[in-house]
C-alpha cells in the first residue's frame, strides 16, 4: 500500500467544511486527493471504484464522515468486510511502505525489519485484505484479478528497467514514472527500482499530485524507518 493523505475535509463554496448527505457524495473529491486507486491493492480502477468505510457502516463506522473514508476495488472492499480494524496499519495514517515489502510472484509481506509486534500487525493488515496470499483466479471464478495485475505490472517495470539500464536518460524515467502514475502500483514501481533513486523520486513527483506523503521519504527517496503511528 502506499502511504496517501486524504487531507482534511474538503470545503464547500462558501469556505466551510462540506458535509456529505450520502457517502457516495464524497467519491469525487476522495478521487480528486487520491486518484483513481484502490487505496490498498493500489490498482488504477476505471469503474466500480467505491467509497470504503474503514470501520464498517454494520460495526458503526460512521456512515457519511469523511475521516471514515477511503477509495477501495470491490475485491479489498469484500475481503475486508466487516473485520475489525482497530489497531491496524493503513494507508492514510501509517507510513505503509516501511510496513510491508513486496516481491516478484505477488508477495507481499510484513518487512522483516520490524519488532515482533509491529511484524504481527503488519501481517494482520494484510489478511485483512487478503493481500497477503493472493493467487490466480480460477476460470470458474475470475472475478479477482489482483494477482495477475501484481504479475503483469511486475514484469512491465522489470522490463522499463532493463530499458532504462540500457540508455540510461531522465527523459526515460519521467516516462516511467508517469506511465507507473495512470496505471498504479506504486509500492511495485518504488520495489522495482530500489537502486535507482532517480527513478524512486520521478514516482514520488508523479504520484505527488495524488497526496503522496512526502514525510515517509527522504531526498534520496528511500523510505523513513518509521510507521508515523
Amino acid at each position: 500500500m502506499r502511504p496517501v493523505d486524504r487531507g482534511p475535509v474538503p470545503n464547500d463554496d462558501k469556505g466551510n467544511p462540506r458535509t456529505f448527505a450520502q457517502y457516495e457524495q464524497a467519491k469525487w473529491h476522495l478521487r480528486d486527493r487520491l486518484g483513481q486507486f484502490c487505496s490498498y491493492c493500489e490498482r488504477q480502477i476505471a469503474t466500480h471504484l467505491a467509497v470504503e468505510h474503514i470501520e464498517a457502516r454494520a460495526t458503526g463506522g460512521a456512515i457519511v464522515d469523511w475521516d471514515n473514508f477511503l477509495l477501495a476495488c470491490v475485491n479489498c472492499n469484500s475481503t475486508k468486510g466487516t473485520k475489525p480494524v482497530a489497531g491496524l496499519y493503513f494507508p492514510h495514517t501509517h507510513n505503509t511502505a516501511h510496513a510491508f515489502v513486496y516481491g516478484p510472484g505477488a508477495v507481499i509481506a510484513a518487512n522483516p525489519s520490524l519488532p515482533g509486534t509491529e511484524q504481527s500487525l503488519a501481517m494482520e493488515t494484510l489478511q485483512l485484505f487478503g493481500l497477503d496470499n493472493l493467487v490466480p483466479s480460477k476460470p470458474s471464478d475470475p472475478a479477482d484479478t489482483r494477482y495477475e495485475n501484481y504479475v503483469e505490472t511486475w514484469e512491465r517495470a522489470e522490463r522499463s528497467l532493463e530499458r532504462l539500464r540500457r540508455k540510461p536518460s531522465g527523459d526515460l524515467r519521467a516516462q516511467i514514472a508517469e506511465t507507473a502514475c495512470s496505471s498504479g502500483a506504486f509500492s511495485i514501481y518504488m520495489a522495482v527500482f530500489a537502486d535507482d533513486p532517480g527513478t524512486r523520486q520521478e514516482l514520488l513527483h508523479h504520484f505527488g499530485r495524488y497526496h503522496t506523503r512526502s514525510q515517509c521519504f527522504d531526498a534520496d527517496a528511500n523510505c523513513i524507518p518509521d510507521l508515523f503511528r
